[in-house]
């Protein structure tokens, strides 16, 4: 499962819809989950995306209602992993810098 968290973009204007996708607003989110869904299936991983607006607790609320095996979180990500209590951690050093992976 990859968890994006995306901006809000107040300056867009109101638009009717049949099926909400906020991704598809969401230029970078387009690009990085479609590089997510490509490298998975690449390694013939099975995977699924939720995409959320970056707020305060969004990580946490999604991480205890699911409760992954494990979820891998971007070093920028790192301070709001505070409130998971994962039963392991460990930090993997990526060549796009750290990632720390939750363990349940």
């Amino acid at each position: 499962m990859f968890l994006y968290l995306g901006e809000r973009d107040s300056t867009r204007k109101p638009e009717l819809f049949r099926l909400i996708e906020p991704h598809l607003n969401d230029e970078q989110a387009r690009k990085d989950l479609g590089r997510a869904n490509y490298l998975a299936e690449e390694a013939k991983i099975e995977c699924r995306f939720i995409y959320r607006h970056r707020e305060p607790g969004a990580i946490a609320r999604v991480w205890q209602e699911l409760h992954p095996q494990d979820t891998i979180i971007a070093e920028d990500q790192m301070p709001e992993a505070q409130e998971i209590h994962p039963q392991r951690t460990s930090i993997e050093s990526t060549s796009g810098g750290q990632v720390m992976h939750l363990g349940t």
